[in-house]
């Protein structure tokens, strides 16, 4: 397994382990659950390593009306226990875009350092 794949399946187990549906691919988003995305970027910092970030997602059922809301509220502790260890403090209210629509979710950037 390439260690970008390793990275986000490793924040996926964590999600898991605080009792949430998780999915690493966007066509099997089925919310109430968390997605964990791919890596959006990836900076060199060392000859050996990198830091790699990836998207991570608590999102709720459309059209985000007071029991989606409730629900985000309700699961942003777990959300934020799994993926802190791993981002920076910016967790963002908004949407998740779906091609079946928009969807409300918190959203944050994981950063990991993989490599030597």
């Amino acid at each position: 397994m390439n260690p970008y794949t390793a990275a986000r399946d490793g924040l996926a187990s964590a999600l898991e382990a605080q009792g949430f549906t998780v999915t690493t691919d966007p066509g099997t988003v089925n919310p109430p659950c968390a997605v964990v995305g791919p890596v959006v970027r990836l900076t060199r910092e060392t000859q050996c390593g990198y830091r790699v970030e990836i998207g991570c997602y608590l999102v709720a059922a459309a059209p985000g009306g007071a029991l989606s809301m409730s629900w985000l509220e309700d699961n942003l502790g777990a959300f934020l226990a799994a993926v802190l260890p791993a981002t920076g403090t910016d967790v963002t209210l908004g949407t998740y875009t779906h091609p079946t629509g928009e969807m409300p979710a918190y959203s944050t950037t994981a950063e990991l350092a993989i490599g030597g």
